[in-house]
């Protein structure tokens, strides 16, 4: 059976979203792929559909009039969390700043035919991998299992730990931090402070003395930590989006 996927694109520059909607529609069809794109000439029209359209990849501009594009793939995340995106731009010095939204990749323009080449293959290995690990523990005398991709964040209470997730849910649990930290460090959890242990998935920016999650949420970062915190953090997007620090 042909794999059949849906795709958004924005980009001001109409002629050019031809050229790359073309290009990438081929690279996919070479890999057996069939990509349906809809094309956005601005940030807020496709924010204007996706309440109503559901999309597996979207690839976004960085530099556009009126909302920056990294805000706009923000927001198109917050509503379609499952949508993978992927930049399309020369703005290389802007890498950085996207990450906050857990890019697919990062094409740059100037060299659009290796790095669409890679993005294709990548999304290809992907197509039909489990939506989500688990985190399997033993709380008492239940067995509890934890989506890696909901778990915002583990804040321990002295006795007890409680577990935060994506929902705004909350579940308490007896086991201590150190064998919570040893069974969820693995899949990509950083303890930023005593008793608090991140989803490196839900950091939007890491400050001084805070670290600013994707629902609004700071938590409190360990001065001495900082350094630490940073460098396992851009380890655990390098290692996952591997695109984007390619040189």
């Amino acid at each position: 059976m042909k794999i059949r996927i849906q795709a958004a694109m924005f980009d001001d520059d109409y002629g050019s979203m031809d050229i790359i909607a073309n290009a990438i529609t081929g690279a996919f069809e070479h890999k057996g792929i069939e990509i349906n794109i809809h094309k956005y000439g601005s940030g807020e029209a496709i924010l204007s559909d996706i309440l109503n359209q559901s999309f597996d990849l979207v690839f976004c501009d960085i530099e556009m009039p009126g909302v920056d594009g990294i805000e706009v793939a923000k927001r198109i995340k917050e509503a379609s969390p499952n949508s993978e995106l992927v930049f399309v731009s020369n703005r290389e010095d802007r890498v950085f700043d996207s990450l906050a939204v857990r890019p697919f990749g990062f094409v740059r323009k100037k060299n659009f035919i290796e790095d669409i080449s890679l993005v294709v293959d990548a999304y290809a290995k992907n197509i039909g991998a489990p939506v989500s690990e688990k985190v399997v523990i033993k709380n008492g005398d239940s067995i509890l299992a934890f989506s890696v991709n909901e778990v915002c964040y583990i804040e321990s209470n002295k006795k007890n730990q409680f577990v935060h997730d994506s929902k705004g849910r909350l579940t308490k649990l007896s086991l201590t931090m150190e064998v919570l930290e040893e069974s969820f460090t693995p899949y990509g959890f950083i303890m930023i402070y005593k008793g608090i242990l991140v989803n490196y998935r839900f950091i939007e920016t890491i400050g001084v003395d805070g670290v600013s999650l994707l629902n609004g949420e700071k938590l409190p970062l360990a001065r001495r930590k900082s350094g630490e915190v940073k460098q396992r953090y851009l380890a655990l997007v390098k290692d996952t989006s591997p695109l984007v620090f390619k040189k």
